[in-house]
């Protein structure tokens, strides 16, 4: 080829290349032309623009390296890594919309975590590119896009920092696009994943490595149950823990357990033989709950040492029980019921292990792998210990009420006069006499009873009793000595009398029985048995069932019953059984009283005095008689004051 000739090929090939950036520039322009007028923001690395409208921000570089690399991305071989070539963010009627264009085919994972309030995006098989620092968007919910790059696992993430809880959509335009909506709302939060549709992608990367996690401190929790006590990972795994949302599809185990390891801040170690495909949508779950669901489902256990927790399938772990050596541990057993305890203890042994009892020397024989062996100790240990008991006292009081109603007339003579005031010292006097009243001195609170004077000509009037004494005592009983302070006044009084106090100790929640009475003998005959004594009883009976609340207070089931033997009506001889009964349930502190009453028993009685002859002529005889009525009620009242029993808990290993 001659000179001439190779010029005109060089021009001819120049012309090409410039009519090819003719046309690019033209595309480039219609699309930018073509927007749907959003106010729109674009970001790569840490340049901003702001634009009219969605474009496509190439990578930096001339016109023909952009076609270069464009060219580049379509004859990219399957399974190279990938990169974000562009991202773009516009608001529009309170939606916010993240576009994102990679190079080639986009596989992600997305989850929410709440502290702070961020969604966030992880990309496999990509690499860094050009996003680096922090994106400030402040767009409706939106207030930042941080980028982070685990180099090792070869993931991208961009974490959208929120402002307020949102809901999210996300769009897959094509196989290399991906569009995020994010809406403010009050209601729950919807997290909707479009499944991936990519005809044209490369074909998925391989299981990605675990990205390592900051180790994190260990949380000082309550443990809710003696299960929780006995789990090695009961420190890392027990009480309630924060909680986030995600939704998969078919998306890789592995995967599954690095986003629970960001969340916890727990070093995870998974045995190469964890593998598989998890499907899930949880919304609002704490972390640990989730995690316990997916080992479930996948029929996977864990180890925990520390901080750090080993994923290993179940069969591999029984596989290493059946490898370890058996060891024995004999547990001598004190207060539980051993019978109980053994039931307690089977569901902790491996196949392998067995429990065997002693029971002349209530002793358990534990042989099992050293693991399951320290896990059945720690349980008995939980439950063997002494139980608390509680001392009942009772008080069982009969109260008289009594209602008289007396006629009559007494004759004599007065001595002295009897004022009737005020004892402030307010002139206001009624003056009687005699002693024989009840005399009210001024300027004294004391009542003086001259008491009966002997001498009277007809001494037919009232019966003589204390004059006018009468108190009101507001108190509770929270003291067995203002209790029997009470109870002695009303002795002294003649008011009431004790029946009964007695004292008994019980377990918690078992059942204390008092009684006190008589068993009448009863006389029956049959055709086949013939005659024969038996024998009813006729008592009183107090059952109390207590139990210890958490605070120390007592929770009692009462049931108090009375049977009296009624002579004044009786079938052929054999008294007839008066029956009262009452049942309660109430919380009491320790050592306060509770009071049971009601229990009434009625006795109505009729009397009369005279004065021979006199007491016999018509009208005026009225003067020389006496008719008493009385109405005796007795009320039987059952004081019962509870006290736990102080004792130590105690454990002994053979």
């Amino acid at each position: 080829m001659n000179t001439p000739i190779k010029s005109q090929f060089m021009f001819g090939l120049i012309a090409i290349i410039l009519g090819a950036g003719l046309v690019l520039s033209t595309v480039y322009g219609a699309q930018a032309d073509t927007g749907s007028g959003k106010t729109a923001q674009s970001a790569i690395g840490n340049k901003a623009v702001a634009k009219k409208s969605i474009q496509i921000i190439p990578a930096k570089g001339s016109m023909s390296q952009r076609m270069l690399m464009a060219q580049a991305a379509a004859d990219t071989p399957a399974g190279t890594l990938s990169r974000i070539i562009d991202l773009q963010t516009a608001q529009e009627n309170g939606e916010v919309s993240i576009r994102l264009r990679a190079s080639q085919g986009l596989e992600y994972t997305a989850f929410k975590l709440v502290d702070p309030l961020r969604l966030v995006l992880d990309f496999p098989n990509m690499e860094k590119g050009e996003l680096s620092g922090i994106m400030e968007v402040n767009q409706g919910v939106v207030n930042t896009i941080k980028p982070l790059y685990f180099e090792e696992a070869k993931v991208l993430r961009l974490e959208i920092g929120l402002n307020k809880a949102a809901s999210y959509e996300i769009l897959r335009p094509s196989s290399y696009e991906m569009v995020i909506r994010l809406k403010d709302t009050s209601a729950p939060v919807l997290e909707a994943q479009a499944p991936p549709e990519q005809p044209d992608a490369a074909p998925g990367p391989e299981p990605m490595a675990m990205a390592q996690s900051e180790p994190a401190t260990e949380q000082d929790l309550p443990l809710g149950s003696n299960a929780a006590e006995m789990d090695s990972c009961a420190p890392l795994l027990g009480g309630v823990k924060d909680s986030f949302s995600m939704d998969f599809q078919n998306a890789n185990i592995k995967n599954i357990f690095r986003i629970i390891a960001e969340v916890s801040g727990f070093n995870l170690v998974l045995s190469p033989d964890v593998a598989g495909e998890v499907n899930i949508r949880l919304i609002d779950v704490p972390w640990n709950q989730a995690f316990e669901i997916i080992l479930e489902n996948n029929a996977l256990g864990r180890l925990c040492e520390g901080n750090i927790i080993r994923i290993v399938p179940n069969a591999t772990l029984l596989a290493a029980q059946v490898a370890e050596p058996l060891i024995t541990e004999m547990i001598r057993i004190n207060y539980a019921d051993i019978a109980e305890m053994i039931k307690n203890l089977q569901g902790l042994k491996s196949p392998r292990g067995s429990i065997i009892a002693d029971v002349r020397t209530n002793t358990l024989i534990l042989t099992d792998i050293p693991d399951k062996v320290e896990e059945m100790i720690s349980v008995i240990k939980t439950l063997d210990v002494r139980t608390p008991q509680v001392m009942i006292e009772a008080k069982i009081i009969e109260v008289v009420r009594g209602y008289s109603q007396e006629i009559g007339i007494e004759w004599g003579f007065f001595t002295e006069r009897v004022n009737f005031g005020r004892t402030d010292g307010f002139p206001a006097v009624i003056t009687t006499g005699g002693d024989r009243f009840v005399r009210f001195q001024d300027d004294q609170d004391v009542i003086d009873n001259g008491g009966r004077d002997p001498g009277f000509v007809v001494d037919l009037g009232t019966a003589g009793t204390p004059a006018g004494q009468f108190g009101i005592l507001l108190s509770t009983f929270n003291s067995d000595h203002m209790l029997d302070i009470q109870l002695e006044a009303l002795e002294e009084q003649g008011k009431s009398r004790t029946i009964a106090n007695p004292k008994i100790t019980t377990l918690d929640n078992k059942e204390a029985k008092i009684q006190s009475g008589q068993r009448i003998p009863v006389q029956t005959s049959s055709a086949n048995e013939g005659t024969k004594v038996q024998f009813v009883d006729a008592n009183l009976e107090l059952r109390v069932t207590p139990h210890i609340t958490a605070d120390e207070h007592i929770y009692m089931k009462i049931l108090a019953t009375q049977n009296n033997a009624d002579f004044g009506n009786t079938v052929l001889g054999i008294p007839t059984i008066i029956t009262k009964e009452a049942s309660t349930e109430v919380l009491v502190a320790n050592g306060a009283t509770t009071v049971l009453g009601g229990l009434y028993q009625k006795a109505t009685s009729e009397s009369s005095r005279s004065v021979p002859f006199f007491s016999d002529i018509p009208i005026i005889g009225y003067l020389f008689k006496n008719r008493a009525e009385t109405d005796d009620i007795s009320e039987l009242l059952i004081f019962v004051t509870p006290t736990i029993v102080r004792s130590d808990m105690s454990f002994s290993k053979r």
